[in-house]
Parts: C-alpha cells; structure tokens; sequence
C-alpha cells in the first residue's frame, strides 16, 4: 500500500519564529529551482550544495530543509531534474555538513 505524499509541511521557522505552513508544490519548485541553479555553478554537486541555492518567500531555507527531510522531497526533485536529462548521479560520496549530522550524500552531477 502506498503513502499519499503530504499536501504541505509545517515547520517552527527559527529565523522569523513564527510557524509555517509550506505547500508540497512550492517545496518542491524550490527544490527543482535549487538543482538546477546548483548543477550551474558546479559540475559536481551534493544535497548541500542543492540547499545553499534554494529560494522561497514562505520560510527560511533552514525551514524547509527540517520541513521536508522526513519526507525525502530533495530525492524526489533530484529524480524529476535526473529524468529531465540535466543531471546524472555518479559513483561517490561526499560527507556531508552538521545539518544532516555528517551523512554520507550522494554525488551528482551536471550534463552538458
């Protein structure tokens, strides 16, 4: 049985310190947004380089990184952009910042 993704994600945003409300489509537009722009500047990229570009007027980009982490939106967007043909995962890792606790990310990387 599968999940129906959520409709939007609700997040304390410690910036402006009010509450949130983020609707998954716009999430995700800033989240496709943050690829692309990333995938500009660096020919090899990580979900942190992705997070450095996102833009939203909703909430700060920390918000929506905590907003949308459960619910592994960025390897949604990731996956739309890879489908596209603009991008491509390759074979490595990068260790990734305190925010994601130092994890492991995967590398992707731009096509020309």
């Amino acid at each position: 049985m599968q999940r129906e993704p959520r409709q939007s994600f609700s997040v304390h945003d410690t910036v402006t310190g009010m509450y949130v409300t983020i609707p998954r489509g716009e999430a995700l537009r800033a989240l496709i947004t943050g690829i692309y722009d990333a995938s500009r500047e660096k020919r090899y990229f990580c979900t942190n380089d992705v997070f450095l570009h996102v833009k939203t007027t909703l909430c700060s980009t920390e918000a929506l990184r905590h907003a949308t982490a459960k619910s592994k939106l960025i390897a949604v967007a990731l996956r739309k952009v890879a489908s596209s043909g603009a991008i491509r995962r390759v074979d490595g890792v990068r260790i990734g910042d305190k925010t994601c606790h130092s994890r492991p990310k995967a590398v992707w990387e731009r096509r020309a």
